[in-house]
């Protein structure tokens, strides 16, 4: 799952509940007891999202076929294949994710560009990057 993809790609992975302390340091209250202080140059909160449910095509995270942002991180093998219906930013962010890992895949966006809610010339960038 993607424990094993944080460790085979070097990235640390801290389970808790993590608060701010300061622009560059996290503490984290360790869900083994304890706690940890993370300092970094950067920090990106990704807290999660609700998934827009598709009544055709209707997710099953425990069969691994159909899966949504969640599942996906808990696949075990890198897929050869794969569709991301939607190409918002969650959607995006995990198609460049598998794609970086070997995975063939294809975005299906219902409106005429990706992030549709994003500035216009970014989407513009964004699109030649991802091709």
């Amino acid at each position: 799952g993607i424990e094993g993809l944080f460790k085979k790609n070097k990235v640390e992975y801290v389970k808790g509940w993590g608060k701010i302390i300061s622009g560059n340091e996290v503490s984290v209250s360790l869900t083994d007891g304890g706690n940890k202080t993370i300092k970094a140059k950067n920090i990106m909160i990704a807290t999660g999202s609700d998934v827009a449910p598709l009544p055709p095509c209707p997710v099953d995270n425990e069969k691994k076929r159909i899966v949504d942002s969640t599942g996906v991180l808990e696949l075990t093998e890198i897929p050869k294949t794969m569709v991301v219906v939607g190409g918002g930013v969650i959607g995006l962010e995990m198609a460049s994710v598998w794609s970086r890992l070997g995975t063939e895949v294809t975005v299906v966006e219902f409106m005429d560009m990706i992030c549709p809610s994003m500035d216009k010339d970014l989407i513009k960038t964004f699109d030649r990057i991802l091709k």
